[in-house]
């Protein structure tokens, strides 16, 4: 568990990574996903990927499709194939 900072980040491996910002000061999750990317969730929300290559984040959709999340550090789109 990782608790969102006022500016909307949280760390990962050293470095601030932008989530949210109306999420300040809630806990949210990381869980590896089948294929090694890394998602973030807050409840049962899933918020974003972390791609294992790039460490970008992308949104998802309920599909597991391309992102409809936009962050300081968004990277092209990335399709989790091991989600169900």
């Amino acid at each position: 568990m990782r608790q969102v900072r006022t500016d909307g980040s949280i760390e990962r491996g050293g470095d601030p990574v932008f989530v949210s910002e109306p999420l300040a000061g809630e806990p949210v999750g990381i869980a590896e996903t089948g294929s090694g990317h890394r998602i973030v969730r807050f409840a049962d929300i899933d918020l974003c990927i972390i791609d294992r290559r790039t460490e970008k984040l992308h949104g998802v959709r309920g599909d597991g499709g391309a992102a409809l999340f936009t962050s300081r550090n968004r990277g092209p789109p990335v399709r989790d194939e091991g989600a169900a």
